[in-house]
């Protein structure tokens, strides 16, 4: 299935589940990441349970140190 990433289409696994998704990419574990579903926000604790779909937009931001 396709996700839209940032703005950039993305081909996954079907039932593939949120956190799936980051740890794959190496960002399942890092602080400071927050993460959108179709503009809804979702809290770390629900990144489990959170199934992807056909066509969902993630938008992932970290931050980052600097000034």
């Amino acid at each position: 299935m396709e996700i839209i990433v940032n703005s950039k289409i993305e081909k996954v696994p079907s039932n593939l589940k949120l956190e799936e998704y980051l740890m794959e990419r190496g960002m399942g574990a890092l602080e400071g990441t927050a993460v959108a579903v179709n503009d809804c926000v979702i809290s770390r604790g629900d990144w489990q349970s959170c199934l992807l779909h056909e066509n969902d937009k993630i938008l992932i931001i970290r931050a980052t140190q600097g000034g």
